[in-house]
């Protein structure tokens, strides 16, 4: 993850802890999308460090500054369902506002696994004049979990799908990133980007099983003994703060 470089509209989303565990690539309504560009090898001297892998780079639609709307709604295995919708709209010749939601809610593969996740993509680019231009765009995601550790072999051999120890979870980010483009000649541009990336992960994992899974522990592993109960918190928080001005001739 640390060797390739993900970005939105050319702000990084990758986190700069490894502990965050995950990329938050399911930050971004697919509606939001209109197409990724994929850069292999290393790409530092146009994007920095941690491109050693490549850049992988998101263009949503906030770019296209074109009318649309679709929505969706799916279905699949597992109960899943995935509604989303995603809309953009010209004000005026200067104004233009794009806004972008899902929804996913959906059971996993063994008992107790679930996961029910928000998203929202959202802003505006105006255009002052001939030489000076704005643009806003922010993104927040949600999501809550539960699932289970690993359990031994004599008991998947009687049920599959067994849970072990439960564990839940929930993430959050936030992101928020203003640009200002100056023209002041037709091939001279300068572009300053400031942008604000909070993610916070959490996870709890509970050894206390009730009374059928002690029961199938002991049957399947001979354990002479009950579980101990051992309650485990981790919590974990990653802020990026970036102001990083450009030039483009």
């Amino acid at each position: 993850m640390s060797r390739v470089k993900t970005m939105v509209d050319g702000v990084t989303i990758t986190p700069l802890e490894e502990a965050m565990g995950t990329l938050p690539i399911n930050s971004i309504p697919v509606g939001a999308i209109e197409k990724i560009e994929i850069i292999p090898g290393g790409g530092a001297t146009l994007y920095g460090s941690g491109t050693t892998g490549g850049v992988v780079n998101i263009i949503t639609k906030s770019n296209a500054r074109k009318d649309f709307i679709n929505a969706d709604v799916k279905y699949g295995s597992f109960a899943t369902k995935d509604t989303g919708i995603a809309f953009g709209q010209n004000i005026s010749d200067n104004l233009y506002v794009n806004f972008a939601g899902q929804y996913v809610d959906k059971n996993g593969y063994r008992e107790n696994e679930e996961l029910e996740s928000k998203s929202f993509n959202g802003g505006f680019d105006y255009k002052i004049n001939d030489k000076h231009r704005v643009k806003f765009q922010s993104t927040y995601y949600d999501d809550e979990g539960t699932n289970s550790t690993a359990v031994g072999n004599s008991i998947l051999e009687h049920n599959r799908k067994k849970a072990g120890d439960n564990i839940s979870s929930d993430s959050t980010r936030e992101s928020f990133a203003l640009d200002y483009e100056y023209k002041p000649l037709d091939n001279f541009t300068f572009y300053a980007t400031a942008f604000k990336t909070k993610y916070e992960r959490n996870f709890i994992q509970d050894d206390l099983m009730s009374g059928s899974q002690v029961s199938d522990m002991i049957t399947g592993l001979g354990m002479p003994f009950p579980p101990t109960i051992n309650d485990k918190f981790i919590k974990a928080v990653s802020y990026t703060h970036l102001t990083l001005p450009t030039i483009r001739l």
